[in-house]
Formats: C-alpha cells, structure tokens, sequence
C-alpha cells in the first residue's frame, strides 16, 4: 500500500486486499455476532480529556453487545454526547481499558492528540484485528437551528423512552464522517492497521447503531477532485499574498459589491482576514470574479475549473444535508421508515466516499424498555 500523507496533492487509498469491496452489511453483521458471543471484540473506554463521566455505564472488559447497550442507555438517559473506542483483538487477545469520555450537546469534545496517544497505546500492548470508536446522538441533542431550546420538551423524551412517540434518528453528520477519515489516515501512515476497512466508526442513536468507513471508489474520486480546488486555492493564494494593503482593500471592496457588507464596523477584518475571505469568495461564487485579475489563460482556466468542481462538492454537500434532514422528519412524522429510505441514504453517503449501513437494536437483540424491566 502506498504511503499515505495528509499534506499530498491527492489522497488516494488503495481497495483493500482482503476483499474486492468494502465490508459487506452481512459481513460487518456476522462479525459483531461474533463479538456478541464472546469471540474478543471488546470496547476500550479512554479518557482522552478531564471530564467527568456522568451516567455512563460502559465497563471494562464489556463485549460488543454490552458495549452497545450500554451506549444505548446513554443515549436515552445522558444529555450528553459519550464515546467510547472498540477493538477486535485476534487470537481473543485482551486490552486496556481506560474511562469513557463525554462531550457537550454539539459534539464530543476530544482532541485528535489524544486520541491517537491512546491508539497508539492499545496497538503497543495488544495484537488487534479492528479498531473502532463509537459515540452517541443523545436524545437531548436534537435542538432546533438557532434556538437556545431542545427541540423536545421532557414529556416527550419520556414518550420516546415508553415507546408512545416516534423516536428520531441522526446518521453520521459530516464533521463525523471528516474525524474519520482524518483518523484513518493517521493510522494508516503509522501503518497501525493494514488497510482502511480495519477501522470502523459508529454512530449509536436511539434506533440503533450507523457503522461506517471510507468507501475506496468513491471516495478517490471525490479526492481527485478535491486536489483540483485545493491547486486553485493555492495559485489564488499566491496571486493575493504580494498584493498591497491598498490592492486588498480594493479587492475586498469589488466582492462587497456582489454580497454586501463583508465585515461590521464593529468587528472590522484584519489585513489577513480580508485576504482569506477574497480567496474563499473567489472559489465558491460565480459572481466574485474580478476583472483583470488573472494575467495568463492558464490561470484563468485552472479558476474556472477549480470552482465549478467546488460548486459540485458544495451541490453534494448541500444535497446531502437536505437529504438527512428529510430522513429524520420521516422518522419523527411518520415512525416507520422503508428499506427504500435507507437505501437512499446509504447512496448518498456512498457519493460522497463514505461506505454506511445501519443496524436496529431490533436486530442486536437490544430494546431500551427492558433495561426497566
């Protein structure tokens, strides 16, 4: 496998040797049955920064399914999100365990730092076959955009946990999908795991849990293009860091033209700022043009063809998030939700490099009401 490096034009992953595609839903099923039964996956609980864990009941030494419902208690019960990492280790090798780390309703607070310390300490210690990590979407973190207010009062949670109102579901976000991506390739440039399907994330929701890892097809597609944006940024980049305070300023005043005020006279950009945000307009809008800006066709080209691949990756993005939201009013609306919309979903994550599927507790053999029992 080639050496992967983040600072490369173009980060290209290689198919995995040991299968002619990713992880299949039946494969990554047979696996977690394994580990239910006792065959080694078990879950590591690392305390990656000085916060308490509240409510969380994940032990040592727990086994995938245990681990899982443990979560699952979390995500009822905690108004915070919680994460924990997973290993499979071969020949049902043992590993240490550390505490579980909790985040705040907008995310898990965990520094890549840290995280990849203690990674590197279990993959010291321990003979691992699949390293994965795990957090929680907590019933209290569905807000509404803009509101101070959960979207759901306490009643209706407590409708959720007895089972009388539809329970929501959130799929990977995308700085979900992005911390994975970043950490598998971490692990594959200190050549911790032999290649990209050996790391798996995990989404644990109050449905069940999203497993999800980089789809290799699409996901080079989607870094050639994104090498082509970044080769732009760069000639932009050096097209505007000789200019003058007085060019830039001029410049800035040309976009503010085309979107209005760039900046309040409260909160005035600085001279590095205001070079940023020209290189960020110049990208991502049709109408930043400016006149005389390129001196050579070459130029001209590399832009025109840097933002409408940029346009693109935005249409994606854009479509995926209007994509999810639909998916989780359906959730909420109507309760039910077809194979036909998982489906959906899974492809549009697949676009965008990002091989998903989902598990219910249903089928883990997991209910939340019968921790009550």
């Amino acid at each position: 496998m080639e050496k992967i490096s983040r600072n490369s034009q173009e980060e290209k992953i290689e198919p995995s040797q040991s299968s002619s595609k990713e992880m299949t839903r039946r494969g990554f099923f047979e696996w977690a049955g394994k580990s239910v039964a006792g065959a080694g996956a078990l879950w590591a609980l690392s305390n990656l920064e000085a916060i308490p864990a509240l409510a969380t009941e994940l032990k040592e030494n727990m086994d995938f399914k245990r681990g899982i419902e443990a979560l699952m208690k979390d995500v009822f019960e905690n108004n915070r999100e919680t994460s924990a990492m997973m290993y499979s280790g071969k020949k049902g090798k043992i590993g240490a365990w550390h505490q579980p780390v909790e985040g705040d309703k907008r995310g898990v607070r965990v520094s890549e730092q840290d995280f990849m310390r203690a990674l590197k300490k279990i993959l010291h210690e321990q003979h691992v076959d699949i390293i994965g990590e795990a957090h929680t979407h907590p019933l209290y973190s569905f807000y509404l955009e803009g509101a101070a207010e959960q979207l759901f009062s306490d009643r209706e949670m407590n409708e959720m946990r007895e089972g009388k109102r539809p329970l929501p579901t959130m799929p990977p976000s995308i700085p979900d999908t992005g911390r994975h991506e970043e950490i598998c390739f971490r692990l594959l440039q200190k050549r911790a795991i032999g290649d990209y399907t050996k790391f798996v994330s995990m989404v644990v929701d109050s449905r069940g849990v999203w497993y999800y890892q980089i789809e290799a097809e699409h996901y080079n597609q989607m870094q050639k293009k994104k090498a082509i944006v970044q080769q732009t940024i760069d000639m932009l980049a050096q097209k505007v860091e000789p200019l003058s305070q007085e060019e830039i300023d001029k410049l800035f005043a040309d976009l503010a033209k085309h979107h209005g005020p760039l900046q309040t006279t409260e909160n005035p950009l600085n001279e590095q700022s205001k070079r940023s945000k020209i290189i960020e307009f110049l990208i991502t809008d049709e109408q930043a043009a400016v006149e005389n800006f390129f001196t050579t066709q070459e130029e001209l080209e590399l832009y025109q063809k840097g933002r409408k691949v940029q346009n693109e990756l935005d249409f994606l993005t854009q479509k995926r998030n209007e994509q999810v939201s639909l998916f989780i009013l359906k959730a909420l609306k109507e309760g039910e939700l077809a194979k036909e919309d998982y489906d959906n979903l899974i492809e549009m994550y697949k676009q965008q490099g990002i091989w998903l599927t989902f598990q219910s507790y249903q089928e883990l053999g997991l209910s939340y009401k019968n921790l009550h029992k």
